[in-house]
Parts: structure tokens; C-alpha cells; sequence
């Protein structure tokens, strides 16, 4: 049942469970380590806390940088993981809508959903990037691997900027619309 207090945005609600349980780990990721005889893995734990920083921070270079705000087109085509969500996060925590593309798609379909979505920003995942900007070629887009040093630079900081999300949930409006749903 959703209440009055319940924020009707998915920024929102991750933005109050790492603050709810900042310490607590979101995500185990296996990162592939390439040894000369065999294959290892070494596993990464990212905390809620950790999370909310590094969406935080990406969400400023969108903003500050890029100049993304509210109603804008932000396309990601990447592999599943951990940076994928936060891309979608950060600009969704700045009202921009999230155009998400398969990774397994061609490039004539990239490039097809990209110009149809009118999506200005792309971010892409390391072992697409390739495709992507291949794609892309061309065109006026600005493509962000998420091995680009701007990505990793705002990924790894560990200081948070100040970020008032609850200005970018939707309008009362909306929410009594939604009413029905209680």
C-alpha cells in the first residue's frame, strides 16, 4: 500500500534505503582477472553508501558537465552490472529520462534507437563500446564508456556532493493520480 510519506520515484527510494542502510552491502560483483594459466575472479563489494556516492557524483558530471537536466534523453547500452544501474540512477535522479538499449543489438538498431529516443548523452559498457561508436559514428552524441577517465574519475571519488533529490519527484499532480493505486 503506498502512503503519503513513500516517494513515487526509483531514485528516491534507493537514495532512502542507502541512507537507511548505508553500511550494508548492494551489490557483490566478480570481476574477471585474466592469470596466465587459468582464470580467476576477485569479487567486489559495493555498500549501499558507497552506491549512493558514486550515483551522486556521476549525476554532477551529467549535470554540471554535460549540462543534462529534467525531460532529457540519457541512452545506456552496456552489459549488466553494478555501473549500468547507477548510470540509469544518476540521470534519472536529475528528471532526465532513461532510454535503456540492448547490449546484444546490432549497430543499425542502436543507432535506430538512439536517433528515435532522441537521446543526446550515451553510456556504454566496455565490451560494447566499440559497437556503439561505430554505430554512433557521425552523429553529434556524446558517448561515455564506463572506462572513459570522466566515468571512472566520478566512480571512484569518494566525496559526495550535496544532492537534493526530492526536487525531482513528481508533482502532487501526479501523485494524487496515483491515488488509486493506494
Amino acid at each position: 500500500m503506498l502512503t503519503e510519506n513513500l516517494s513515487y520515484s526509483v531514485p528516491a527510494w534507493v537514495f532512502e534505503a542507502a541512507q537507511k542502510y548505508s553500511e550494508k552491502t548492494a551489490f557483490i560483483q566478480y570481476v574477471k582477472i585474466n592469470a596466465q594459466e587459468s582464470e580467476s575472479y576477485s569479487k567486489i563489494e559495493i555498500s549501499y553508501g558507497e552506491f549512493l556516492t558514486k550515483i551522486l557524483n556521476i549525476s554532477q558530471f551529467l549535470s554540471k558537465t554535460l549540462g543534462v537536466k529534467s525531460g532529457d534523453r540519457v541512452a545506456i547500452c552496456s552489459e549488466s552490472m553494478p555501473k549500468w544501474f547507477a548510470a540509469y540512477l544518476a540521470a534519472s535522479a536529475l528528471g532526465a529520462i532513461c532510454v535503456p538499449i540492448d547490449s546484444e543489438l546490432g549497430e543499425s538498431e542502436i543507432k535506430n534507437l538512439t536517433e528515435a529516443s532522441g537521446a543526446e548523452v550515451i553510456f556504454t559498457g566496455i565490451t560494447v563500446k566499440e559497437k556503439v561508436k561505430s554505430a554512433l559514428n557521425g552523429l553529434n552524441k556524446t558517448i561515455i564508456p564506463f572506462d572513459s577517465p570522466d566515468f571512472i574519475n566520478s566512480w571512484e571519488s569518494k566525496a559526495a556532493p550535496e544532492f537534493d533529490y526530492k526536487k525531482h519527484l513528481p508533482s502532487n499532480s501526479i501523485r494524487e493520480r496515483a491515488a488509486f493505486l493506494t
